[in-house]
């Protein structure tokens, strides 16, 4: 954390900054921004099974036959925290290279939503899901990453 902030400091107090230090924010910002993303996500999956116990990670069976009767077992609550965890990862994602990055432009934060679009076409593609929930979840990722990287765009001091 203090080599991001020492980065960003750098950038910051030299406008003429050496590439390899540019080069290594945007690195650093990519990685860091998946990093945060991924766990967040599973922070809030984890967190949602605490609240629907039904749908706890631990109790998600490993057969695709299993899977495919517990997830239409499950109630429409459990299936929409599903939705806000993959997209509370994304919008932390978003958040986290929109902070890191060195612009003021949305994109690093889009470019995230995209990533994680293709994470969770991925998804969808092994857990079998209802095609209300699919759509509704491809549909959130890179608006919300958008938003949330709008929403920092001009909150970070960037030349």
């Amino acid at each position: 954390m203090k080599v991001i902030l020492w980065l960003i400091v750098v950038y910051n107090l030299n406008p003429l900054m050496n590439t390899l230090i540019k080069t290594l924010l945007w690195v650093v910002a990519f990685v860091a921004a998946t990093l945060v993303g991924m766990y967040s996500m599973m922070g809030l999956h984890h967190l949602s099974g605490f609240v629907f116990p039904e749908a706890a990670i631990s109790k998600i069976p490993t057969d695709p036959v299993e899977l495919e009767s517990f997830m239409t077992g499950l109630g429409l609550a459990p299936k929409i925290s599903v939705l806000l965890s993959h997209w509370g990862g994304t919008v932390m994602s978003a958040l986290t290279a929109q902070f890191i990055a060195p612009t003021k432009k949305v994109w690093p934060g889009a470019t995230m939503g995209v990533i994680f679009l293709i994470g969770g076409i991925l998804n969808a593609m092994m857990i079998p899901m209802p095609t209300w929930m699919v759509v509704t979840d491809v549909l959130g990722y890179v608006p919300l990453a958008w938003l949330a990287a709008r929403a920092l765009q001009h909150r970070v001091n960037r030349a």
